[in-house]
């Protein structure tokens, strides 16, 4: 028979691995969701067909399921091949995601800049509202603004892209404006800010 006290630091070291377990089970899904929401603010400022990021996020994680689905169990806590499946789908999808999309906006050549014109179609406000959580629960508070611009360039390619209010205020519709672009690392361009380039 067992002595107690051997017991009792076997529960807590399976408690505390447990509780390590669920932690990184939170970090990882943070990391993951700012890797998201990262990889659209990169997509506003990319000149990319809507569609590519998609495919290629789905396309990688497909293609890396046969090799990675087993592993998913040591996070997920269960065998189950379609949880395992779908975990690996979403999380590898939002890593291709990230991937393409923010590593061609944050190593683009900053020697690669050059301005060029485009046309303001439509300005777009929006309103929003900031949420905070009050009694176990998300309430919704205060409401503030965030400000968008539809705009063409001379190829005919558009896109909406959020902008600061003083950019917002400068621009007008149907009017033309100057924005600085750089050469992504993977090859599409972005726009860097409204204005000329310094070099410029």
């Amino acid at each position: 028979m067992l002595p107690k006290n051997y017991l009792c630091s076997h529960r807590t070291f399976r408690t505390m691995k447990k509780g390590g377990i669920n932690a990184l089970r939170v970090l990882a899904g943070a990391a993951l969701l700012l890797a998201g929401v990262y990889g659209y603010v990169c997509y506003e400022k990319t000149r990319i067909e809507g569609w590519y990021p998609i495919a290629f996020a789905l396309g990688g994680a497909l293609a890396t399921m046969p090799y990675l689905l087993g592993r998913w169990s040591r996070l997920t806590g269960t065998d189950d091949r379609t949880l395992n499946g779908l975990c690996h789908l979403f999380c590898v999808g939002i890593l291709c995601w990230f991937g393409l999309l923010g590593g061609n906006y944050l190593l683009a050549d900053p020697a690669s800049e050059y301005a060029e014109r485009i046309t303001v179609e439509q300005k777009l406000r929006k309103t929003r509202h900031r949420t905070y959580r009050a009694n176990h629960r998300m309430v919704r508070g205060q409401s503030y603004e965030v400000y968008y611009l539809r705009i063409a360039f001379d190829d005919g390619f558009r896109k909406e892209m959020q902008v600061p209010k003083n950019v917002y205020n400068r621009c007008r519709e149907n009017g033309s404006a100057t924005v600085t672009m750089r050469r992504g690392c993977f090859g599409f361009p972005v726009v860097v800010r409204f204005g000329s380039s310094a070099a410029n």
